[in-house]
């Protein structure tokens, strides 16, 4: 059974949508089957999701180059599980990333599944990669179990 979040503009804290756990974002249109789906299984959870606008959250990024600092100190079971989880899924879930950083992510997706690089290149490709992302979402290595943020500390 499929599990959903909430997903808000963070500049106004309008409500866009809701997150599938299996990474798709699913936008409130009721003319898209997932948003009518997702629908039917809200009305029947015992405290449904709330679907209003929230105050928007004053967002402090932190820097690409201090988020890949501390993903680079993170142990290698750690790198791992980013990296299966940044490129597992149907469509994968670097390419569900809408940020400013999702045109870069998609080249450094590419270099790092590449057979041709050296194996350097390659980890670095991924350290970059699971940066911009966590730039673009920053929690998403929390939801993982992994303390490091996108954004400074409130």
């Amino acid at each position: 059974m499929a599990s959903y979040a909430q997903y808000y503009d963070p500049r106004t804290g309008r409500f866009l949508g809701v997150l599938r756990d299996d990474g798709a974002s699913i936008p409130a249109d009721a003319g898209n089957a997932d948003w009518r789906a997702f629908l039917a299984w809200n009305a029947a959870q015992p405290v449904p999701l709330s679907l209003a606008d929230v105050a928007p959250s004053a967002r402090k990024p932190r820097t690409l180059y201090a988020i890949r600092a501390d993903i680079a100190g993170l142990t290698n079971a750690q790198k791992s599980a980013a990296w299966t989880d940044l490129t597992g899924g149907t469509p994968p879930k670097w390419s569900q990333d809408a940020g400013p950083n999702a045109a870069a992510l998609a080249v450094l997706q590419m270099i790092g599944a590449s057979g041709t690089l050296g194996a350097a290149d390659v980890a670095e490709a991924k350290l970059r990669a699971a940066a911009f992302y966590l730039a673009d979402n920053p929690t998403w290595l929390r939801s993982l179990g992994i303390p490091v943020d996108g954004d400074e500390p409130a």
